[in-house]
């Protein structure tokens, strides 16, 4: 029996320790099974701890923007800003600036060919101008005063920003699954978005002029910097995305990510079940972009994928709908209560998954 465990984080657990905990509990009641552990993690959430794993180095948690993960091998440089926020939130005023003084100072220590940068936690409005003022870009507007101060804005000087870059060859910016297709600008871009979300709260005073100049002074700003990028899907992500594929970025997702650097397609070529996870499965959330990630993945590959999870509040159809065959929860009595789950439990649970499926 061939396993491949590629599961979120569980409970305090990061993705490698998920793995490891269930792939012990399987071994220990099917001893002859070859388990493959591949740490997987979304945007903002276990991103940062799943690419130090799969780098071979140890996460640094830096304290700038609320918690940034940092790993660093030879050649790439992993940096994910881990931090809850919301990105239908009306924040005019909301830079990236941090986060691009952050990278700047990240890029000098480690001189990488390849960049990540995940800003699924960036709290931001600016299209990332602050961003691109962190990386020494200068203008004839502020830019680190969020989309507020962008209002008039007509050129955009990025030559030190390519001269910091110079030796890096690729970047990626990874972002959450509902952000990935979001543009910069129009009806469907991150202005009008977050304007509509803020309008039916309670109390709002927000009125359509002033959706309408953050919306112009994006607009001003893209074209300063490169109006072509303003229209790719996901440049409106996390109010942030847009300068970074102004710079050649690509958009990825973090489960993509792990995947494509761990070379899990080649793997589950060979397995005979895929073993993934989650701290919660139920049909709100459908387990999450990891478990939806592994899922399709096995379907591709016509391989059973299995679910470990805290708790599993989802009923065995919608669970199949999705390409998952059964799951197993840590504590079947939680209902859609989250039990607090360590490694002990996780091994359990291995064992027991593993009583089922290795025959």
């Amino acid at each position: 029996m061939r396993v491949v465990v590629a599961t979120d984080r569980i409970g305090d657990l990061d993705s490698a320790g998920v793995g490891s905990a269930l792939a012990a509990g399987w071994q220990r009641t099917a001893p002859w099974a070859e388990l493959a552990v591949v740490p997987m993690g979304e945007s903002a959430r276990g991103f940062g701890g799943a690419a130090a794993a799969l780098l071979g180095v140890e996460a640094m948690l830096l304290a700038a923007e609320g918690g940034a993960v940092v790993a660093a091998d030879r050649a790439t440089l992993v940096i994910s800003v881990e931090q809850q926020v919301d990105h239908r939130a009306w924040v005019p005023l909301g830079s990236s600036v941090e986060l691009g003084r952050m990278v700047a100072e990240q890029i000098r220590e480690h001189r990488p060919r390849h960049l990540v940068i995940d800003v699924g936690g960036v709290a931001a409005q600016d299209g990332g101008a602050g961003f691109l003022h962190g990386l020494g870009a200068r203008a004839d507007a502020p830019l680190d005063e969020g989309v507020t101060g962008l209002r008039g804005i007509t050129d955009v000087d990025l030559s030190p920003v390519h001269h910091l870059l110079a030796e890096v060859d690729d970047i990626t910016v990874i972002v959450p699954d509902a952000e990935a297709e979001i543009p910069l600008l129009g009806l469907r871009g991150t202005t009008s978005l977050r304007g509509s979300a803020a309008r039916q709260e309670p109390g709002s005073v927000l009125e359509n002029q002033d959706m309408l100049d953050a919306d112009a002074a994006l607009e001003a700003f893209a074209a300063a910097v490169d109006p072509e990028a303003a229209g790719r899907p996901g440049a409106g992500a996390c109010g942030v995305a847009f300068a970074l594929l102004a710079l050649g970025a690509d958009v990825g997702g973090g489960p993509r990510w792990c995947g494509d650097r761990a070379g899990i397609e080649r793997t589950l070529a060979h397995a005979d079940v895929v073993l993934t996870g989650t701290d919660l499965f139920d049909f709100a959330s459908r387990g999450g972009g990891v478990v939806q990630h592994m899922a399709h993945l096995s379907e591709v590959a016509l391989r059973p994928c299995i679910a470990a999870a805290g708790a599993v509040v989802i009923g065995a159809r919608e669970m199949r709908s999705m390409g998952i065959e059964s799951a197993y929860a840590v504590d079947e009595l939680a209902g859609e209560r989250q039990p607090m789950v360590g490694a002990d439990d996780l091994v359990e649970l291995g064992a027991r998954i593993a009583r089922t499926w290795d025959r």
